[in-house]
């Protein structure tokens, strides 16, 4: 039979080792859902960008004339400058006039375009990603002539999650420790209160 005081601190560990591993799991799922409003962020200041260019807005505009492969071209460009997964340019027909895949060029979307900047995650044909939209406007600042959507994978939140776990977990480590620490004193401590009996010779008093 286990001594007394090992009892307690054995029991004691067990209970801060539980503690910190559930509350370690929740602290990744909050640390996971920041994170994804960020890359939503993110993505939204991209496609913005995109919008506010000169010459997709010039492009879309009706009447303008063909602008051939410009569009992908800027698209691409900020696409590499800004890590984003993928620019998509739309007009207000749903055509897409932008895509990393060039056999979507050109390619109806089928929902509506959006009105107003808005994020959300989305499955799509790339793969699950933090995305951001934001309706094109005509040089006259007035009119809406397409839309931009951008979006950066999940696996990009997901590698960006598993680069800050691992400080973190440094930290519970150090205060499970204390915790262990601080329960082998108060094992101790009893102990000696109790002159070193054990439970069945307690019991036998």
């Amino acid at each position: 039979m286990r001594r007394l005081s090992s009892q307690i601190f054995i029991g004691q560990v067990l209970i801060l080792v539980a503690t910190m591993l559930v509350g370690f799991a929740l602290f990744a799922k909050e640390q996971r859902t920041q994170l994804d409003v960020q890359y939503e962020d993110r993505a939204l200041t991209v496609a913005q960008a995109a919008a506010a260019d000169t010459e997709i807005r010039e492009c879309l505009t009706p009447g303008a004339e063909p602008c051939g492969s410009l569009v992908q071209q800027i698209a691409s460009e900020m696409q590499r400058n800004t890590g984003a997964t993928y620019i998509v340019v739309i007009d207000m027909d749903r055509v897409r006039h932008s895509h990393p895949d060039p056999a979507e060029i050109g390619q109806k979307v089928t929902e509506p375009l959006v009105t107003k900047p808005s994020v959300d995650i989305d499955p799509g044909s790339l793969g699950r990603s933090a995305n951001g939209k934001t309706p094109v406007y005509a040089l006259d600042g007035k009119t809406q002539v397409g839309e931009v959507s951008a979006g950066i994978l999940e696996s990009s939140v997901t590698s960006a999650l598993w680069s800050v776990l691992p400080v973190y977990a440094e930290w519970f480590a150090v205060a499970l420790l204390i915790g262990a620490a601080a329960s082998w004193l108060l094992a101790h401590r009893l102990k000696k209160r109790t002159f070193g009996l054990e439970l069945d010779e307690i019991a036998k008093l």
